[in-house]
């Protein structure tokens, strides 16, 4: 059994895993966070992803809870990230029927971003770098 973490304050603990997971992205960022998720939608997924709370009321979240919060906000940090970039025009998307979700591409590229697989590969690379 791993062992058992009490966040006592989510909105502080939801900024620091936001910052983590952009930075895992990249070295530096200048972008406003919010405009990509916000600490309510964070504390959210720490809420939803959490293994229960104490008797304070405070959430509980254990090694594994707290990479599926990361892994999480990683993804929604690159989809909207795509999703941005699609609107400005930078890249193509459209919805795949077959795969159930959008997917983007490059303009005159064949190459095709999708985010699940992205993101498992740079946890991956990550987890086995560490």
């Amino acid at each position: 059994m791993s062992d058992v973490y009490v966040i006592n304050n989510l909105k502080l603990y939801a900024e620091s895993i936001r910052k983590n997971a952009a930075l895992s992205f990249c070295e530096n960022y200048s972008e406003n966070l919010d405009d990509y998720i916000s600490i309510d939608q964070m504390v959210e997924i720490m809420k939803h992803n959490s293994i229960g709370v104490d008797d304070n009321g405070n959430y509980l979240i254990d090694e594994d809870s707290y990479d599926l919060i990361f892994d999480e906000t990683r993804t929604r940090l690159y989809n909207v990230g795509l999703a941005k970039l699609a609107a400005e025009g930078r890249i193509e998307c459209a919805w795949d029927d077959d795969k159930n979700e959008m997917i983007f591409w490059a303009k005159d590229s064949n190459t095709i971003f999708n985010s699940a697989e992205i993101i498992n590969e740079s946890t991956k690379k990550k987890k086995r770098d560490s």
